[in-house]
């Protein structure tokens, strides 16, 4: 059997020859260095622990609202009127005299009517010298006078409103400009205006030889509604037509307005062709970096345009009940009128729906006539600064403007949005029909439904500018589909259409809500030939426009485009001013 006895007590003989041995080795690092690294590492532990949980636990972001809609109506009631032929209107300065440049501005613009010299320069011109006094008793010559100013005017076409020196408290002095102007050059102005700003002047009284800095001698809105009682006298003796404007403005805002207003209509009301007031709801920049919200903080509200001129109209009305309605002129209009931390937003895009929204709201209530703020002055007009370079603003005046018919609907909007404004215009019975919505609020965005406007399924034209491209961008729409638009903020809209389908624009109740259809429309239209006086107002208000506000329509119409900027077309850069 050989080994086969001694197998089961074989053993392995193999054994390893390693052994699992540890010795300590020196430490790299001392003791308080691995207390150190490991109060870091449980700091960073941490720290990836509070990560993990936010990540896990914090809600996700909202996205961002959703455009709200706005649908645009025709209220029960409303009766259109014609749009006042003087509306129109811009100051000339004369620092900067209106140029070729300015004349063609002017005149590719519904703007007709130029106030002279436009603001301060006002109380301290000499007509016939042409010499300006200053606030220090020393005196310069104009850059244009009287006589180039006319001359220039009548270039264009322009109609005047004239500034009378009132600071110096000088009838006799003021008659004699007014036969100067109207013999002499043989140019009638549409109005004479008395003085500029009367509640900051400081040398009332006073000669312009003995003024000097030190002197703070004020009026009062009763030694006011004197003095312009003592001028109306005077000028009447020269020309017993010549027609007056009671108020040029105040230069305190909205501070005290229907005082001044009282005093002066109250006193001399009869004789007065209506009263001014100088509209900047931005008032005085503040000092360092202005905001946006700190910008468009008066546009809505308390301090609006719109509760400015609620006030001024019921102080008129009760001052002179035998005539109520004494129109109400804005002689000067801009978001904010001093140079300063507004600039930024003052001579770029966010001037444009500020002042939109003044222009719109100035149209829907009424007013006799708005004058932009200088058009041109060395540190920056509203429109051009010294060196003719244009604002954005100016092409609200030349691409907008000139679409809007002289026939104003009233409109309401559901709901009413803070900062956005709206009108709807018409150039004749039979139309174009023209929308124009404002979005002037700075983070909402609304979705505007025209349906009930008739705006609906019919071929148009669109215009829309955000500020996000050099211009406004024009479409020709084959069809406006359902009319709706979303208007972002800060955002511009208009619409024309060619039909009028407004015909009576007194419109059942139930139709101001939802989109109506072509029938329904048709059908409140029908609906409301039988309403008193409907069709006969809205007969009346085309006649009035056809006397006294077509022509805006007809010679606007004509004039050549200004570049715009098609969809299709890259945005170019803007640049910086």
């Amino acid at each position: 059997m050989g080994n086969r006895g001694r197998w089961w007590r074989w053993r392995p003989q193999w054994r390893p020859q390693w052994r699992l041995q540890w010795r300590p080795r020196r430490p790299r690092f001392s003791s308080d260095e691995l207390h150190f690294q490991s109060a870091v590492i449980a700091l960073v532990l941490a720290g990836v622990a509070v990560v993990a949980a936010l990540v896990v636990f914090a809600p996700p972001t909202p996205p961002p609202n959703p455009p709200t809609p706005v649908t645009v109506y025709v209220p029960a009631g409303a009766v259109p009127f014609a749009t006042a032929a003087p509306f129109w209107g811009a100051n000339s300065g004369l620092n900067d005299p209106p140029s070729p440049t300015v004349a063609e501005a002017i005149q590719a613009t519904p703007v007709r009517y130029v106030r002279w010299p436009g603001g301060a320069a006002g109380d301290s011109i000499n007509y016939t010298s042409g010499m300006l006094t200053n606030s220090s008793g020393g005196q310069y010559p104009a850059v244009e006078n009287l006589s180039e100013f006319v001359t220039w005017c009548r270039s264009i076409a322009c109609h005047a409103l004239l500034e009378l020196p009132g600071e110096i408290d000088d009838p006799t002095t003021a008659a004699y400009y007014v036969a100067f102007t109207e013999r002499r050059l043989g140019f009638q102005p549409d109005l004479w205006e008395i003085g500029n700003e009367p509640a900051i002047w400081t040398h009332f009284g006073i000669p312009w030889s003995q003024w000097n800095d030190s002197q703070a001698v004020n009026a009062t809105p009763e030694s006011y509604a004197q003095l312009v009682g003592a001028y109306i006298t005077a000028i009447h003796a020269v020309d017993p037509a010549a027609p007056i404007l009671g108020l040029p403005g105040l230069g305190t805002g909205m501070y005290g307005e229907p005082s001044w207003i009282t005093a002066t209509v109250r006193a001399n009301g009869a004789n007065l062709s209506g009263v001014g007031i100088h509209v900047y709801p931005a008032g005085t920049p503040p000092n360092g970096t202005a905001t946006l919200a700190q910008f468009y903080l008066n546009l809505t509200g308390s301090r609006s345009l719109g509760t400015r001129i609620a006030l001024d109209r019921a102080a008129i009305a009760a001052a002179l009940p035998s005539n109520p309605t004494l129109p109400l002129y804005v002689t000067e209009y801009n978001a904010g009128g001093t140079p300063g931390s507004w600039n930024p937003y003052l001579y770029d895009f966010p001037n444009v729906p500020f002042i939109a929204g003044l222009v719109i709201t100035g149209l829907n209530l009424n007013l006799t006539q708005m004058d932009v703020s200088q058009v041109q002055t060395p540190h920056a007009g509203a429109w051009l600064d010294g060196n003719g370079t244009f604002h954005p603003l100016y092409q609200f005046f030349r691409v907008f403007c000139p679409q809007l018919g002289p026939i104003v609907v009233p409109t309401q909007s559901d709901p009413v949005v803070d900062g956005v404004f709206q009108l709807l215009t018409e150039s004749s019975p039979s139309g174009p029909t023209t929308l124009l919505v404002d979005n002037a609020n700075l983070t909402a965005s609304i979705t505007v439904n025209a349906g009930p406007l008739g705006f609906a399924g019919v071929p148009a034209d669109l215009w829309s500018w955000n500020g996000t491209t050099a211009g406004p961008v024009v479409e020709a729409l084959e069809s406006t589909g359902d009319a709706r638009w979303t208007v972002p903020p800060l955002g511009l809209l208009m619409v024309r259409i060619l039909p009028g389908p407004l015909l009576n624009a007194t419109l059942p109740a139930h139709v101001g809500f939802g989109a109506a259809t072509g029938g329904d429309l048709s059908r409140a239209q029908e609906g409301t030939m039988g309403a008193t006086g409907s069709s006969t107002v809205w007969a009346n208000a085309w006649s009035i426009s056809a006397a006294e506000a077509r022509w805006r329509w007809e010679i606007c119409s004509t004039l050549t485009p200004i570049a715009t900027v098609s969809p299709a077309d890259a945005a170019p850069a803007r640049t910086a001013r």
